[in-house]
């Protein structure tokens, strides 16, 4: 995290990695909230929605879904 003007933490831009696309599969396949798995991560929700499309989970319902391998296969 990073101090913005008033003191209020904003976090900073992170890529995912492999490493990160496996750890965020398993968090989702335990069932957990999207918002926790973000702080968890230490990432934007925005990201991890962007992250969760990349895979074809378009909508909140396919989630379960996710595959780290399919997402990373979109980067090349």
């Amino acid at each position: 995290f990073r101090r913005k003007e008033g003191g209020m933490a904003q976090k900073e831009h992170k890529r995912l990695h492999y490493e990160d696309r496996v750890r965020l599969e398993m968090l989702i396949k335990t069932g957990m909230n999207t918002r926790r798995i973000a702080d968890l991560m230490g990432i934007h929700l925005a990201t991890l929605y962007r992250e969760l499309s990349r895979s074809g989970a378009s909508s909140y319902k396919d989630h379960y879904r996710y595959s780290a391998i399919e997402a990373q296969k979109t980067l090349f």
